[in-house]
């Protein structure tokens, strides 16, 4: 209750709120918010992406990299590849790694391995050889910086229908779109 009233006495003397995604935008506006909200979207500078990703892995390969928490909808990740003619690469660190990793043993139909976190070059030579990148998040995102780098680094991103993410994945053009949590 104290956080909600000092955040309501602030934000009456914000004059301009940035929204990434044009969906926080309508957040903002929707919870009534005095200042005015401006679109500034999230972007990648290119100049950072020119290193060759090397040969192409003889299956397709389908990843996954970011913080392992439950928001972030790993575990539908792991559910999803029973059956899938793929190998997937779970990239990245966070508090539910070890449960993350005893799920996929569970699920033998799925060829999952998982990598520690990458540096910077060496999760761009993982993205460029990837076939596409999944961003199977459960919360609302805004704009994704994993959808922006996999474009960047011309992965297509298959990502659920909510927040901002309809705003970047377009389907059959830039990636594919899924009902949340599905």
């Amino acid at each position: 209750a104290l956080e909600m009233r000092l955040h309501r006495k602030y934000y009456r003397q914000v004059d301009r709120f940035i929204a990434p995604s044009l969906f926080l935008q309508g957040k903002v506006r929707e919870m009534g918010l005095a200042g005015d909200c401006t679109y500034i979207a999230n972007f990648t500078e290119s100049a950072s992406l020119v290193a060759e990703a090397g040969p192409a892995p003889q299956v397709p390969q389908i990843v996954f990299f970011g913080r392992l928490v439950e928001e972030k909808g790993v575990s539908l990740l792991i559910e999803a590849m029973t059956g899938i003619a793929a190998d997937c690469l779970i990239v990245g660190d966070g508090p539910l790694k070890k449960k993350l990793q005893a799920r996929a043993k569970k699920n033998p139909g799925a060829r999952i391995r998982f990598l520690e976190h990458q540096t910077h070059s060496s999760l761009q030579q993982i993205i460029r050889r990837s076939s596409l990148a999944v961003v199977p998040s459960l919360w609302y995102e805004n704009n994704p910086f994993a959808i922006i780098e996999a474009f960047a680094l011309g992965a297509p991103v298959v990502g659920p229908r909510s927040g901002g993410i309809p705003e970047l994945v377009i389907d059959g053009e830039t990636g594919l779109r899924f009902t949340a949590g599905d």
